[in-house]
């Protein structure tokens, strides 16, 4: 079982750390993790148990693999976890959260050049 130190207030929502956790434990070490657990420390509880069996190194790797790709094509969608924007250091260039500069930085703006017209 792999438990998950946490600081913050709110409880944890999904599983990915635990699975990305566990998939290096795997790699590394040949460990394999079925089971993750928060602990939230400002209430000195666990949290939802996450069931792992399926964070396998090639299925967590295919996940970080499409991410990578992403940024490679300069591709930063804000969708997946729109609740987490308040800690985004990039909402300044970002059209979803009305950024100042997304019309520079994101093709999702209207102002972008990607959306000029071609003439």
């Amino acid at each position: 079982m792999d438990r998950g130190l946490k600081s913050g207030k709110s409880p944890v929502k999904t599983g990915a750390q635990f699975e990305t956790y566990a998939a290096l434990l795997k790699v590394k070490y040949g460990v394999a993790v079925d089971m993750g657990v928060p602990f939230m420390n400002r209430k000195g509880t666990t949290g939802k148990p996450f069931d792992l069996s399926g964070a396998t190194p090639e299925a967590v790797g295919a996940v970080y693999g499409k991410a990578w790709e992403q940024v490679q094509g300069g591709s930063f969608p804000a969708n997946g976890f729109p609740s987490a924007c308040f800690i985004c250091d990039v909402q300044a260039a970002c059209a979803a959260q009305n950024g100042p500069l997304a019309h520079i930085y994101d093709p999702a703006s209207p102002g972008h050049p990607s959306n000029d017209p071609p003439y």
